[in-house]
């Protein structure tokens, strides 16, 4: 037999049947190659873009502003850069600005049932990191030991004195149709200082307090109950303790209702200061238990009124 009759006999004996491909798994390596495809030359991050950015102005009168989105698909994550929420939305004095936030998928989420995600941002120094269980109706945002400097908390609430330090914030808040329906916080703080400044009438100079304790509970959209606020230690020249309960405003939370009942007492370094003089005046008309002044506060956040008990 010639050299080229065997290369002919040859080609005539080759198997195209791939017997070692079974049909199940060809198809499967079809669909994966067309899924794979997909994924490469589809521009996902356009449209997602364009997702994202028709969300952030569907707010009427509240654009948020933006200078970047990526997608990234290895352990998946949306990446924002430079986002920017006007004070109009907020009603701060000035805009919001956070200059990287990353919003991750974790899976499924079954309470409630939906999609879990983790958002992490900063806002100027402070690091901020929120759980999140996306549902339909409802939704499950939770906050576990995140430090923020009180001039951050400043720039987004509204508070009735400055203040300085740091707090640790630990939160769980229930969420049903964008408005808050259980709430669980708990803020403590071991470095809070009232810097000098003159609230009213009244001159005060620094105060070093030191500790706080604050946890709330809101059980319902028309009540957060107070169930702890401790200020100072015993080394602290203002100690006090209320119980009690908030009326939240939810269009401006400073003019939230209150109704609070509890104790105050000021050091001996203090009543000894002429400094403090008016203060001390000030207080004279309230009950006195144990060293401690017995005060109920009523009024609102903004502007509280307080009563002798």
């Amino acid at each position: 037999m010639s050299r080229a009759q065997q290369n002919k006999q040859e080609v005539e004996n080759i198997n195209y049947d791939l017997p070692g491909l079974k049909r199940t798994h060809l198809l499967t390596f079809i669909i994966a190659s067309f899924f794979i495809g997909f994924i490469i030359y589809f521009p996902f991050g356009r449209k997602l873009e364009d997702v994202i950015n028709a969300n952030l102005n569907s707010i009427p009168g509240c654009s948020l502003n933006y200078n970047d989105i990526a997608l990234e698909f290895f352990m998946p994550k949306i990446i924002i850069k430079e986002l920017n929420i006007p004070n109009r939305c907020t009603k701060t004095a000035n805009d919001l600005f956070f200059p990287l936030t990353k919003l991750h998928f974790r899976g499924i989420s079954f309470a409630p049932l939906g999609i879990s995600t983790v958002v992490e941002t900063q806002f100027n120094k402070d690091h901020i990191e929120i759980q999140q269980s996306l549902g339909t109706d409802k939704q499950v945002f939770r906050i576990d030991d995140n430090k923020i400097n009180l001039k951050s908390i400043q720039q987004l609430a509204s508070l009735p004195i400055d203040l300085s330090g740091d707090i640790l914030l630990n939160a769980l808040i229930l969420t049903q149709k964008a408005a808050v329906d259980e709430a669980n916080i708990e803020v403590k703080s071991k470095n809070l200082v009232i810097p000098a400044q003159l609230v009213q009438i009244i001159s005060i100079p620094e105060l070093k307090i030191n500790s706080l304790l604050l946890r709330a509970e809101q059980l319902n959209p028309k009540q957060i109950r107070i169930k702890e606020f401790i200020l100072g230690d015993v080394n602290s020249p203002i100690r006090a303790k209320f119980k009690g309960l908030i009326y939240p405003n939810t269009r401006d939370f400073a003019s939230s209702q209150i109704d609070l009942k509890g104790e105050f007492a000021l050091s001996d370094t203090i009543l000894k200061d002429e400094k403090f003089s008016m203060i001390k005046f000030f207080l004279n008309q309230y009950n006195q238990k144990d060293g401690f002044y017995q005060i109920k506060i009523t009024g609102s956040i903004a502007r509280p009124r307080p009563s002798t008990l």
